[in-house]
């Protein structure tokens, strides 16, 4: 005796209260099941296929991204390179310049220096002079 739904009177499920009860119940029923699953791989199987494809193309990206940004890493590496030899070679180039200017102002100042020693003993020997003639002019009146 099979019942068709419920629990029996002591409690327990009847064949066809299980999930899989009706498939068990009928021997077609499996080989039902399985040729409808078989159909449906093919369309399970297109799509996984599908979405390997594009894993594999945005893996393909990624990794090119990773290059392209591995390259302009290296490109802007050799131009802070470059911008550092730059800023080196100008530094020299001050350098070089302000080493020419003290060597000028030296001269100039040396130069300065003769005309203020000049202008000094000038200065010492006008005075002279006049005191020369202030007693030369005393003697005469006394």
């Amino acid at each position: 005796m099979v019942r068709t739904r419920g629990p029996n009177v002591a409690g327990a499920c009847t064949v066809a209260d299980r999930p899989l009860g009706r498939v068990i119940g009928r021997p077609t029923a499996p080989v039902a099941l399985a040729e409808g699953s078989l159909t449906n791989v093919d369309k399970v199987l297109k799509t996984l296929r599908m979405k390997s494809r594009r894993l594999e193309a945005e893996i393909r990206e990624i990794v090119r991204s990773q290059t392209d940004a591995g390259e302009q890493g290296k490109h802007e590496l050799n131009e802070a390179r470059r911008s550092i030899q730059e800023l080196f070679t100008k530094i020299e180039q001050i350098k070089t310049k302000a080493e020419q200017s003290e060597e000028m102002v030296r001269e100039i100042t040396s130069g300065i220096k003769s005309l203020d020693y000049a202008k000094r003993h000038l200065t010492v020997s006008i005075t002279t002079l006049r005191r020369l003639n202030m007693l030369g002019a005393w003697v005469c009146y006394a």
